[in-house]
């Protein structure tokens, strides 16, 4: 029987390697890892064979080993950047950490909130004296705008999701609120529409999880779509007095000609696309030539980008993994909301961040950037971890 003294300090590891992989901070990876080997060893705990020996961990290697074979074929054929593949594997690291310092005796999911919560409000409280300073579009200390967008449109969902669970107490419900608002607000202040998008998918998303759980009515679900509509519009009219430019034309900024482009760049380059990272040189010397925008890494959609730079050899790779992952947590999610528990579990919220990362990948590239898939991957650690952990509990 674990003390409670002994499940906290093997929940350290949890939440210092999730403020590494929120925060950007690598030392902070190899202090999760150092913290768990030093527990096990002192403690006399197992590094947790059951976790690394079940089916969906080893599914999952299975599929991100395709996926990346499946990219390194037509790069190599291509003269394609092979570095770049490297550091897409080098991304997938936080999902074997986790996997690694998450015990498999200890519940680790109010620790990942934790994590991500005080992770949330360390970039709320960094970045709020930018906006109030003027910067538009906001980034803060983020290198790009649609960085700091994306990241707190997919630490969002697990936020929003804890207060649903109750894990904040009555007295400190308004605290939690004020985070969210102010979360939303800089993320309006990105301009980010991307991010912005993405997040209220995730948000249907999650009331319709709600609705199908606890059997709505008919006349509730109109209820809310009307207060839904109300929200964005009065959004909508704040931030164009506002002038945030967030519902700009995206045909005038050059979206749809950069879309034809790519669509040429495919046929040119069906199978084998022109290698990874030779995007840009293409575009600019041979398919958007004429177009507004100079000098992109891509065509702002996830399948788009690998399709031209990897063909369709690519592209299967990268859909298999994509609908290996959300095959299993659209099941989760349907045996959560038939089963009889009286809410929605802490699966159901990796669901909503992936539905984040799939709605802004349609819109923009911010999916393939260091910090973005880290995250993607910690988050998809803590699902695996989660199926052990409920079959151990049966």
């Amino acid at each position: 029987m674990l003390t409670g003294k002994l499940k906290t300090l093997l929940l350290l590891p949890v939440f210092v390697l999730i403020l590494a992989c929120t925060l950007s901070i690598g030392k902070l990876l190899v202090i999760a890892v150092a913290m768990r080997i030093f527990l096990c060893w002192s403690y006399k705990r197992s590094y947790g064979k059951k976790k690394f020996s079940s089916s969906l961990f080893k599914q999952s290697v299975f599929f991100m080993a395709m996926y990346l074979l499946l990219l390194l074929v037509p790069t190599i054929i291509m003269h394609g950047d092979v570095e770049e593949i490297g550091h897409y594997a080098e991304r997938m690291l936080p999902f074997f950490l986790l996997l690694f310092v998450a015990d498999e005796e200890v519940n680790i999911w109010n620790t990942v909130w934790a994590g991500i919560a005080f992770s949330l409000l360390i970039i709320c409280v960094d970045t709020v004296p930018y906006a109030i300073a003027g910067q538009v579009p906001l980034r803060g200390n983020f290198g790009w705008h649609n960085t700091l967008g994306g990241t707190l449109a997919l630490l969002l969902p697990i936020f929003y999701f804890g207060m649903y669970k109750g894990m904040l107490k009555h007295k400190f419900v308004v605290l939690g609120l004020i985070l969210v608002t102010t979360a939303f607000l800089l993320m309006g202040l990105t301009q980010s529409r991307g991010a912005l998008l993405a997040c209220f998918a995730s948000v249907i998303v999650f009331i319709v999880g709600i609705a199908l759980k606890d059997k709505w009515t008919l006349k509730k679900i109109n209820s809310y779509i009307i207060v839904a509509v109300i929200l964005a519009g009065s959004f909508v009219s704040v931030s164009t007095f506002l002038g945030l430019n967030l519902n700009r034309n995206i045909a005038k900024d050059g979206r749809v000609v950069l879309l034809k482009s790519s669509w040429q760049m495919f046929l040119g380059h069906p199978l084998l696309g022109v290698g990874l990272g030779n995007w840009r040189e293409q575009y600019d010397n041979v398919y958007g030539v004429n177009n507004i925008e100079k000098h992109i890494d891509s065509p702002h959609n996830i399948f788009l980008q690998e399709l031209n730079e990897a063909g369709i050899i690519g592209l299967s790779g990268f859909l298999g993994l994509l609908g290996f992952q959300y095959y299993h947590l659209l099941k989760s999610a349907r045996a959560n909301i038939s089963s009889n528990m009286t809410k929605l579990q802490w699966p159901f919220a990796i669901l909503l961040t992936y539905i984040v990362t799939l709605v802004h990948g349609q819109v923009d590239y911010i999916f393939f950037q260091r910090s973005y898939q880290m995250l993607y991957w910690l988050l998809w650690g803590v699902y695996c971890w989660s199926l052990t952990y409920e079959k151990r509990l049966r």
